[in-house]
């Protein structure tokens, strides 16, 4: 429950994408329900009736208390709308909806948890399309098609991946080398396991990967992604794209490293990119010991979790949208995974580990039967214990609700040293400069992690050795490398 001063804090910082004021001096406001599905499609809010904003643009207090006429009534006609036909779904308790006397003022407030995602969409009427709303910023906003689908897909208990198969396809649709290499790892974890002399299309059946009906037979949507020939997999999966980018130090006029698209790979699914990936990613970190706190430590930690942020983005990503694509990145302070759907839990129970929904369970169970990732909702806290002890920040997990994106970024500590090497910093401002001629220097010095002092004396070094220039308007002109 908010306290005064708890209250004031949240109006002091103005309404945000968790925070709506309302006036409502003798009534509930017919757009509090749009509110109440947004927050609850979203992360959740808090919603305070009897708050006015000041017309004032430069006044420093956004809003003035002004208290309801009648809590107990407005807190009744809440509730027996909340509990009408007015909304799909009662996500409320008796302690989400109370009155806060400031002064001689009372304000009700109502605090909307971030529903389920067996309980999403949240909307307002009959018609999930009409009445199914997001929060972006400090408005709510009608969602499209595509993303209310999404949230009907998330809804089924049954694993989808494991649920969904494909009758018009068989077992020679599948890599039978996939099979195989899998199959080599998975003997490997499992010494003498019952399932190792089985043929090829028990054992799929046995991991999730193919089911057989009294009518029909066919690779399920997980053993099609994960084993299936890639031109099988687009057909049936529209837009089955991933991408890995090297951007470590790349030379000048050069935007990569090294770049590789399961499009180009022989056996274009899930697994064979894994398998290529992995190494790439962990490839500078191999047979060397990391120096942390004056202490020599094994990276074996570092390499895992590293992987277990690929395999998190593999088996969180929904396959089904619009644009089913997982994107990973490689810098030279550390790494992006993005894969395409939402978040099924609140963030912070992620960051707290013990529990996890992953979209693709039984993707999840063949990738842990193999050693690639930890057990459900020990993934996570093994991937920021791991950043910890390695000089990494606390890992960044962000969603975009309106593209439907979830995006882990693991960033080196920045530790600032004297004894820097100006040529070193010289090469890394080209580089930026080469990949978008147009940067400014406060982004310049975002991406070196350094000061924007130190930035500007680098830029001016290399101005003086004739080797940058820019051109046009501060505002619209464009840096120019020239050569050495």
């Amino acid at each position: 429950m908010l306290t005064i001063s708890g209250l004031y804090q949240l109006l002091s910082k103005g309404e945000s994408v968790s925070l709506e004021c309302k006036e409502a001096k003798v009534s509930v406001p017919r757009s509090i329900y749009e509110t109440y599905s947004a927050f609850a499609n979203t992360n959740g809010g808090v919603m305070v009736l009897g708050v006015k904003e000041k017309p004032e643009k430069n006044s420093k207090e956004k809003f003035s208390i002004v208290g309801v006429d009648d809590p107990a009534k407005i807190i009744d006609d809440f509730w027996n709308t909340i509990n009408s036909a007015k909304v799909n779904v009662n996500l409320l308790v008796d302690s989400n909806v109370y009155p806060l006397t400031i002064d001689d003022k009372t304000v009700v407030i109502i605090e909307v948890p971030r529903a389920d995602c067996t309980q999403k969409p949240v909307y307002v009427g009959d018609n999930p399309i009409k009445g199914t709303y997001r929060r972006n910023g400090s408005g709510d906003y009608h969602c499209i098609e595509n993303e209310i689908k999404a949230m009907f897909r998330d809804q089924v208990e049954e694993p989808r991946d494991r649920k969904l198969f494909y009758p018009g396809l068989s077992i020679n649709d599948l890599e039978s080398e996939s099979i195989k290499r899998y199959r080599q790892l998975f003997n490997t974890s499992h010494d003498k396991h019952a399932w190792s002399e089985i043929d090829d299309k028990s054992f799929l059946k046995n991991i999730g990967a193919y089911k057989v009906t009294d009518t029909n037979e066919g690779p399920t949507l997980a053993g099609l992604l994960m084993f299936g020939n890639h031109n099988a997999i687009v057909e049936n999966i529209g837009g089955f794209f991933m991408d890995y980018i090297d951007k470590t130090t790349p030379e000048i006029g050069i935007r990569w490293n090294d770049r590789l698209s399961v499009d180009e790979l022989e056996q274009g699914n899930i697994f064979n990119f894994v398998s290529k990936v992995v190494p790439k990613l962990t490839s500078d970190l191999q047979n060397r010991n990391e120096i942390v706190n004056m202490i020599r430590v094994d990276n074996l930690m570092l390499k895992n979790a590293i992987r277990e942020a690929f395999v998190n983005a593999v088996v969180h990503a929904d396959y089904q949208g619009v644009l089913p694509t997982i994107v990973i990145t490689k810098f030279d302070d550390g790494f992006s995974f993005e894969n395409s759907g939402t978040l099924r839990l609140p963030i912070d129970r992620i960051y707290e580990g013990g529990i996890s929904s992953p979209r693709n369970p039984t993707l999840f169970s063949m990738f842990r039967a193999i050693g690639f990732c930890e057990r459900l909702g020990s993934g996570f806290p093994l991937i920021v214990e791991a950043c910890k002890k390695y000089g990494y920040q606390e890992p960044l997990l962000t969603e975009d609700l309106q593209i439907g994106r979830v995006t882990l970024k693991i960033k080196k500590v920045v530790k600032h040293n004297l004894s820097y090497n100006k040529d070193e910093q010289e090469q890394q401002v080209l580089a930026l400069i080469a990949e978008e001629p147009k940067i400014s220097l406060k982004k310049l010095s975002v991406e070196l992690g350094t000061s924007l002092y130190s930035v500007k004396m680098c830029v001016q070094r290399l101005k003086e050795k004739r080797r940058l220039c820019f051109e046009g308007h501060t505002r619209g002109g464009l840096w120019i490398i020239r050569n050495a």
